[in-house]
C-alpha cells in the first residue's frame, strides 16, 4: 500500500466518522421523541418507507443504543460493537431520508388526540436541511470509495493489457455466478467495469448500492484475474518455451477491498 493509498483511506474514514457523528446527533432527537411519546424508558421503533426501506431504532433512556437497516441484510449503522465500514454506511443510509419522513408521520399519528400534541409536534419538527446534509456526506463517502475502486481498476487494466498485448480489449471473469467484464484502453487505463447487465464503473457515477456491490466482490474478482494470469503464464511456457517470461500478477486487494476502509 502506498502513501497515497493510506491518505485516501484516512480521508474515507474521516468522512465516515463525520457522517456517523451527524447521524447520532440526529437519531438522539428521534430516540427522545419515541421515549416521550411512548412514555417508556427503553424500546424499539421499526418503520418502513413507501419505497420498501425498513429501519429499526433501539433506545434506552432516550438515548440511541443501535440503529439498523433491516431490508438490506441487517446493516448496523449505529452499534455498541463498533463503527461500520464506509461501504456499510453508504448502503445503510440509502433510504434514511425516506425513513425520516416516516418518522414524522408516526409522530403526527401518535400526537393526534393528545392535549399536548401541538407542543410535542413543534418540539419534534425535523429539519430537512439536516437530512440533506447527511445525504451529501453519504455521497462523499461513496465518491471516495468509487475513486479508490477506479484506481484499483486501472491497475488491473494495465496488467491485463500488458499480458494480452492488444491496444484495447476486454476480459471476462465470474464472481458468484455473475460475469464481470473489464474493458481497457490503449493507454492501459480502464474504460469501464460491467457486472452482469450493469455498468457500476463507467461514464456515470455508481449508485450507493452499486458501489457497495463492487466493493464487496472486488477481492474475489482480483483473485480470479490473478488465476487467469498464472494460467496464461503456464500456457506461454508450454507453447513458446521461454521460462524466463513472468506474467505480472496484480495484487490490489488492499486497495480494492473497500469493505475494510
Amino acid at each position: 500500500m502506498t502513501d497515497s493509498d493510506i491518505e485516501q483511506t484516512d480521508q474515507i474514514e474521516a468522512q465516515r466518522d463525520k457522517t456517523l457523528t451527524t447521524v447520532r446527533e440526529h437519531l438522539s432527537d428521534v430516540a427522545e421523541a419515541v421515549a416521550t411519546l411512548r412514555n417508556e424508558s427503553y424500546g424499539k421503533l421499526t418503520l418502513s418507507t413507501e419505497s420498501g426501506y425498513k429501519y429499526t431504532l433501539k433506545h434506552e433512556d432516550g438515548s440511541v443504543e443501535w440503529f439498523r437497516r433491516d431490508d438490506s441484510g441487517g446493516t448496523y449503522i449505529i452499534s455498541t460493537k463498533g463503527d461500520p465500514a464506509a461501504t456499510e454506511v453508504v448502503d445503510g443510509m440509502e433510504g434514511y431520508d425516506e425513513w425520516i419522513t416516516s418518522v414524522n408521520e408516526w409522530i403526527r399519528i401518535q400526537g393526534e388526540g393528545l392535549s399536548s400534541a401541538e407542543d410535542t409536534l413543534a418540539e419534534m419538527e425535523w429539519k430537512i436541511e439536516m437530512v440533506e446534509e447527511l445525504s451529501e456526506q453519504v455521497a462523499e463517502v461513496r465518491d471516495d470509495v468509487t475513486e479508490q475502486l477506479w484506481d484499483a481498476l486501472d491497475t488491473v487494466a494495465g496488467v491485463v493489457k500488458q499480458t494480452l498485448g492488444d491496444q484495447y480489449g476486454k476480459l471476462n471473469s465470474e464472481v458468484d455466478g455473475t460475469e464481470w467484464t473489464i474493458k481497457y484502453q490503449d493507454d492501459g487505463s480502464a474504460k469501464y467495469l460491467k457486472v452482469g447487465g450493469d455498468y457500476p464503473l463507467g461514464n456515470d457515477d455508481p449508485s450507493p448500492k452499486q458501489a457497495v456491490m463492487v466493493a464487496k466482490g472486488f477481492e474475489e474478482w482480483v483473485e480470479n484475474i490473478n488465476d487467469w494470469l498464472e494460467r496464461n503464464e503456464q500456457e506461454m511456457r508450454l507453447t513458446v518455451d521461454v521460462s524466463e517470461v513472468e506474467a505480472p500478477v496484480v495484487d490490489v486487494q488492499a486497495r480494492g477491498d473497500s469493505d475494510e476502509n
